[in-house]
Parts: C-alpha cells; structure tokens; sequence
C-alpha cells in the first residue's frame, strides 16, 4: 500500500503547473516542490529580447512546445530546402560528429535551432536517414529533452528505427519521473518493438510492482533472470529493494559496472527504493542524468547541488529550479551564524557554499545586511567564474533595493546585476546615481563600459573598450588585445588607429588554422549568401575552442561571415563572448 501510495503522490507532483506564474524568493527552511519546479522548467531557452527580463513566459514547456511545434508542422505545405536538407547522411554524420563540445553558447543556440527547425518530407529514406542523425546526436550529446520533443511531432510507427526512437522516449521519461506514462507507452507497445537488455520486460516487472501486482512481477522477474546471459545484478538489487525491502542499504545497490542502456530505468527504481546514486552515476551521462540525480532526495545533496549548477549552465534547468535546490540545503542554525567557519568547511564544493550564501540572504533581517551579503555573494561568485548565476539567482532580492544615498556605496555592483538581467533602464538608473554623488572612477568607468557594451549600437566602441584595457605592462594581454583589436578594426571596417606590433622573436603563431577544405566551404558559404551552411563550417572551425584560442587569422574569416550572417544579428553577442574569453571587462 506505500508503494501504491508513493506512486500517487509522485505522478500528482509531476503534473504541469502554470507555466505564467511567478516564482518567488522561497523563505529559508521551506520545501518547495522540486518536481514541479525541475520538471515544469526543464529545458531552458535563452531569451531572444536583450532589453527584456527572462521570466516565465520565455520557457519553453515541454508539452506547449510539442503543440506550438505540430501546428506549425501541420500549416507546412512546402518543404523548404536548406544546406542539411541538401546534404546526404554520411556528410551530416561527419559534421554532427564533429560539433561535440561547442564552447560559444550564442552559436551552439543557433545550431540547436537549425537542427530542430530543418524542414523535411518525411515520406522519403533520405529525409528520414536525415532525421535520426539529429535525434541520435542531440540524445548522444546529452539533450535527451530536445530528441523528445523533436520524436513527439512526428509519428514514426512504420520506421526502421522505432526501437530506437521508443528507447529515447522511455528513457526520457524514465529521467523526468513520468512512471505513469512509462508504463502507459509499454503497455500500448506493438509486440515488434524489441529494446536491448530486456529494458521493455524490466520496465513490466517494474510498473507491476508500482500497481502493486508483485506475484505477476515475480514470476517475469524469475524469467528475465533465466533468460539473461548474464545476470543484471543492478536491476535485482533495486527490484528487491521496492519489492521485498530485504536489502541492505548500507550495501552497493550498484554492484557491478551500470549499464548505460539501462541507467534511466535504474534512476527512476533508485529514486522508489530512496537510494542515492552518486557521482559515478551522474559520470555515465552527465547531462542526461542531470535532473534523476536533481530529483533523488537520497543522493548527497553536493552531488545534486554540483547537478543542478551545471544543468542551470547547459540551460537544461531554469533559474527558479537552481533556486529552489539551493533554499532546499539544510544548514543548521550554529552553521548560519558562523559564516567564516562554515565558508572555510565547505572551500572544496563552490556550488555549496553559493547555496550557502543564497540562504545567507534571504535570513537578512536589516535590509543593510542583507545588501553585505549580497555582495560578498557575488564576490565569491566572481572568483569562482560562477556571477552570472549569482546575477541570475539575486534578481528579484536587487529589485527590492531602492536607488538611494543609503546603497550608494554599491551602486555600480548593483547596476552590473541590472546589467547581466538585461534590465539597462534600471542599470543606467544606478549608474547615474553613482556619478552624481561622486566623482567618476574606475569602478563607476567600468560599470558604464560593460553597460555601453551590451547596449550600444555604435561598432567603434569595441575598439573604445579595448582601449581602455590595454596594459602595456604585461606583455601578453598586451599582444593579445592589440591582434584582437586589429582583428576588429579590419572586420567591421573601421579606420586602423595603430600600426601593430613588429615581434621577429615570435615568427610562428602556436594556434592551429583550419583546413583547406574548412576555409573552402567558410568562404564560398559566405559568397553565396548560404546561412546554414556557414554556421555549420565555421563552427566546425572552432569547435572544442574559446574564442580566444583561435588564430587571429581565422578569427578574422569567422568574424567577416558573422557581419552578413542573418544580417550581422549574432555579431555584437559574438563580441561580447570574445570579450569575455579575453578577460576585457
């Protein structure tokens, strides 16, 4: 009858939410519902208005999506050929293959986008040979959700690979604790339908034990356990575990090397039988198992608090579900009032002491305090290359603080959180509060700078900001500013203000040129106007790269096509990644 009851009350908390409410700051100590919050956010997407807040109205839900998607599917009369549509298996495989571990998040968007929105007719082999390449690189590359979504517009029951597109739906289900569906899917499966590693008659055993029908459960189990060739002594630990309770939890439940066939399954009995899976779990598929570790409350929650930053990061998780999981760490009392100490116990794990400082905040009674402890917050951040999060998670606290005398002092600190918010009206606001009370210095210069570079329009402030940076004494930042801003004048066409430096001790540049074959296919992309085709080459040309890795060469031809690319849309969000990469502002 527990179990029965578990069931209930985990497919009720795994409904959909209204995807228009706001998510407050949660009150220290309360325990928001996870499973609402991870689920109904999952799957990220970045907004597409600079000037305007992210909130909740720019996630993408997963069922809205779906339908959103099959509407405009089903208003398509004309497939429009494109560069992928064009190009045969063999050529979209190599490419795919090679675009595995993209570091721009601006163009690994738009590639994501040219993959979920390429337009094909689906009654022809090639065009369906076209279709599973994406799916198995988006469920390959961790982003199970997106191959979901793609696989739930589309019916493929008369496919070839329908085992293989039945596999990805389970399997992300499974992740998402959707059992209900789970076990709906098996039941409707056509008897051709046939899974490695027995997961279809695993998955059986499993739904009856939830519907509490353990006698049928036992019976298949005892023939899986003579059908197998080897015994899967993970899946019988776990089976034991929610059927029987008869195994000692302070054992391994994972005995032997997990399946990765199987670990979604696993996920969904480990999360049933409150056993924790640990970081060798999360190391199978790190970005697929981000949110079954998120959600098993039996894990260490360093582990799942090490999950959820960096599903936050690969923008598989909104804001307001790293926030709930941050407010969801139990600090004790004596730990909250001994900042310093406990600062100094949790050094090793940075993803928790941000949690730690989060709920620091929102303890602060005087508005003072809590304002120092915001910005020791983003201090911290900063010096573990985590401020974008902090700037993301303390929005709605910052909203709260008035433009007064009283929190002048931090005025430019404010206005950058303002400014990574998108929020440049209210930035600006602060900015100019700042300057009138007291003189302008670096810090207020540096504020306004990082404001100017994301708000404004005018090309020659790049070589402005550039500038500003360029540090003669230290030799290398020196040499790298001065090519990145030769690299900028000759791009955007401006006049070139210094003659670059002449260095005979330093004949041969260490960084790596594409191809022949790449610069080909870069360049005659971008004479023939082929968008798709010159987002695909150029970031085949830096991929696994920082921007500031790239030859200044290369980086040249790259930023040439971006100009005419869409229209030079992507330029200025480019800039401000090189930028970043570069260590300017």
């Amino acid at each position: 009858m527990k179990i029965i009851l578990n069931f209930l009350l985990l497919t009720i908390i795994a409904l959909k939410i209204n995807a228009n409410e706001n998510v407050e700051i949660i009150q220290l100590h309360t325990t928001p519902n996870l499973d609402q919050i991870v689920l109904e956010h999952n799957e990220v997407q970045d907004n597409a208005d600079e000037n305007t807040q992210i909130d909740d109205e720019d996630l993408i839900e997963v069922d809205d999506t779906n339908t959103e998607l099959q509407e405009n599917i089903d208003q398509t009369v004309v497939y429009n050929e494109n560069f992928l549509s064009l190009s045969n298996q063999n050529d979209i495989d190599n490419y795919l293959s090679n675009l595995k571990n993209i570091k721009s998040d601006i163009l690994k968007k738009e590639l994501f986008q040219l993959l979920e929105e390429v337009s094909l007719d689906y009654n022809t082999k090639k065009n369906k040979d076209i279709f599973y390449s994406i799916i198995k690189y988006f469920y390959e590359n961790g982003n199970i959700s997106r191959a979901y979504n793609m696989l739930s517009i589309y019916s493929f029951e008369d496919d070839e690979r329908l085992d293989y597109y039945k596999m990805i739906e389970i399997n992300y289900l499974l992740s998402t604790f959707q059992l209900e569906k789970v076990c709906n899917i098996k039941d409707n499966l056509s008897t051709e339908v046939k899974l490695k590693n027995f997961l279809l008659e695993k998955i059986d055993i499993f739904c009856m034990v939830l519907s509490n029908n353990l006698a049928e459960a036992e019976l298949l189990n005892t023939i899986i356990i003579e059908s197998e060739n080897e015994l899967d002594e993970n899946f019988q630990s776990l089976y034991s575990l929610i059927n029987f309770n008869d195994v000692n939890t302070d054992e391994l439940i994972f005995k032997t090397e997990i399946n990765p066939n199987l670990i979604f399954l696993y996920s969904a009995m480990a999360r049933i039988a409150e056993v924790p899976l640990d970081e060798n779990f999360l190391k199978v598929d790190p970005k697929n198992l981000s949110i079954p570790i998120i959600l098993n409350k039996s894990s260490p929650i360093e582990i799942r608090i090490k999950a959820a930053t960096q599903s936050y990061i690969n923008k598989i998780i909104s804001i307001e579900s790293l926030s709930a999981l941050y407010q969801s760490v139990d600090f004790s009392s004596e730990e909250l009032n001994n900042k310093n100490k406990t600062i100094e116990t949790l050094s090793d794990n940075p993803e928790l002491v941000m949690a730690y400082y989060f709920q620091l905040i929102n303890i602060q009674i005087f508005p003072s305090e809590r304002l120092k402890a915001l910005i020791e917050f983003w201090n911290y951040a900063k010096e573990n290359k985590l401020e974008k999060i902090a700037y993301a998670l303390t929005y709605q606290i910052v909203e709260t603080i008035e433009v007064s005398s009283d929190n002048l002092e931090f005025g430019q600190e404010i206005a950058k959180c303002y400014i990574y918010n998108k929020q440049y009206d209210k930035a600006l606001s602060w900015i100019e509060h700042y300057e009138k009370n007291n003189q302008i210095e670096d810090k207020s210069s540096h504020a306004r700078s990082l404001l100017k570079l994301h708000f404004n329009t005018e090309e020659e402030y790049f070589i402005e900001i550039i500038d500003s940076y360029i540090d003669k004494n230290n030799i290398e930042k020196f040499k790298n500013y001065e090519e990145l801003k030769y690299i900028l004048q000759i791009s955007l066409d401006l006049e070139i203000s210094d003659k670059i430096s002449e260095e005979f001790t330093d004949i041969y540049d260490q960084r790596f040129l594409p191809s022949m074959f790449i610069i080909k296919n870069i360049k005659e992309a971008k004479i023939n106007n082929n968008d798709d085709k010159f987002l695909t080459f150029s970031m085949l040309s830096i991929d696994n790269k920082n921007w500031n890795e790239i030859h200044p060469e290369h980086l040249l031809l790259i930023l040439n096509g971006y100009i005419s690319y869409k229209n030079g849309n992507l330029l200025k969000e480019i800039i401000i990644e090189i930028f970043e990469d570069y260590q300017i502002l």
